[in-house]
């Protein structure tokens, strides 16, 4: 059985992947697609600042706080650094 998501949902789950494009952009040097980049995309929407490490650091600590709203279990960032 497939599940639908629909209302508030619909944002977390863009919300989750824009961190999953930034962890990509963190880790790897790539971009999930050829326009902006997450990185720039999440300190516009969401005001944050520094490098790219310590933005999705940020980053993941509002979208933990998302997750654990909706009865979700956070991820933690497994970084190299």
């Amino acid at each position: 059985m497939s599940q639908v998501i629909e209302g508030d949902d619909v944002i977390l789950f863009a919300i989750i992947a824009l961190e999953s494009a930034l962890r990509l952009e963190v880790k790897t040097g790539m971009k999930m697609s050829s326009g902006r980049t997450a990185y720039s995309i999440v300190k516009d929407r969401y005001g944050l600042k520094g490098s790219k490490q310590r933005v999705l650091e940020q980053f993941n600590q509002i979208v933990n706080e998302l997750r654990i709203e909706r009865g979700l279990e956070p991820k933690e960032l497994h970084t190299t650094h």
